[in-house]
């Protein structure tokens, strides 16, 4: 699946995917950051706000 949108939407996208239980072994997900955005996460962990969906955020950025 390609995905083309803002940062905090697909962080979004992948959280309810993960929380869905769908078999993630099937999907894969190609974010495409037209404007750079990415480019200014800190520490290099998009997946990181800073609130309790973080944990589950990055199992599902894995």
């Amino acid at each position: 699946m390609f995905v083309c949108c803002s940062p905090d939407v697909f962080r979004k996208l992948m959280v309810h995917f993960r929380r869905a239980d769908l078999p993630h072994e099937q999907y894969v997900f190609f974010y495409i950051d037209v404007f750079g955005e990415s480019l200014n996460s800190k520490n290099g962990q998009p997946w990181a706000r800073g609130d309790e969906d973080d944990a589950i955020a990055k199992e599902a950025f894995q």
